[in-house]
């Protein structure tokens, strides 16, 4: 009877762990969690199958579309010269702040569709990439170590061995 209970226990401790690990997915109204898993980039088989298996949410692909479509997403936008624009001035924030001023086109097209919400194609960001960012572009491209020139401070140096 001893074994019952602990196994019991067992499968309890086994429930929190699980849902402890997926803390980080969104919860709230079924529209937030689809419009969460339809800017991550997944397939609408992959979108069904998360919102049935981590929200308990049975929907069929033909539904999904439906709402994705009530909702206004799209998995092409129109690209006028207006989004180009903003696309544009997004890739020289990302190059500017932080360490995104390193990767690629690929990367900086994630970026987009994860930080920004925008889906244009890889192509168009590769051109303004290249537009924007023509010496990165080559560094990246040339897949060696750059050296580069940095402007420090003394105690700057000192602070980092440790001197002062």
């Amino acid at each position: 009877m001893a074994s019952r209970e602990d196994s019991s226990s067992s499968s309890e401790d086994e429930s929190t762990t699980e849902t402890t690990k997926h803390d980080d997915l969104p919860h709230g109204s079924e529209r937030d969690v689809i419009e969460y898993y339809f800017y991550r980039g997944l397939t609408y088989r992959h979108i069904t199958l998360m919102l049935e298996k981590q929200h308990n949410i049975i929907m069929n692909q033909r539904t999904l579309k439906r709402r994705l479509k009530d909702y206004g997403l799209k998995r092409r936008e129109i690209v006028d010269e207006e989004l180009k624009e903003r696309v544009r001035d997004l890739i020289l924030q990302e190059i500017c702040t932080g360490p995104d001023s390193l990767n690629g086109y690929r990367t900086m097209w994630h970026v987009l569709r994860l930080r920004h919400r925008i889906n244009v194609p890889r192509r168009l960001v590769e051109s303004l990439l290249r537009e924007v960012d023509p010496r990165g572009v080559e560094h990246r491209k040339s897949r060696c170590l750059q050296r580069r020139n940095v402007c420090v401070t003394w105690t700057q140096l000192l602070l980092a061995y440790g001197r002062v």
